[in-house]
């Protein structure tokens, strides 16, 4: 297994863009992983909405 230690984290990432000046930034998660949604809300994320994805064969 690769050594992911090193890689930014979400809060990195974040603050990047917030620092940039961007107003907001958009997270999309796994409502079904209760842990990394729990630790996205307390670095400040918070639910919006739920999103579904439909795909069509035609």
């Amino acid at each position: 297994m690769p050594d992911l230690s090193n890689l930014p984290t979400v809060h990195t990432y974040t603050q990047h863009f917030l620092d940039q000046g961007y107003s907001f930034v958009t997270l999309f998660t796994d409502l079904a992983n209760p842990t990394s949604n729990h630790i996205y809300q307390t670095i400040g994320y918070r639910p919006i909405c739920d999103y579904t994805v439909y795909h069509f064969r035609v």
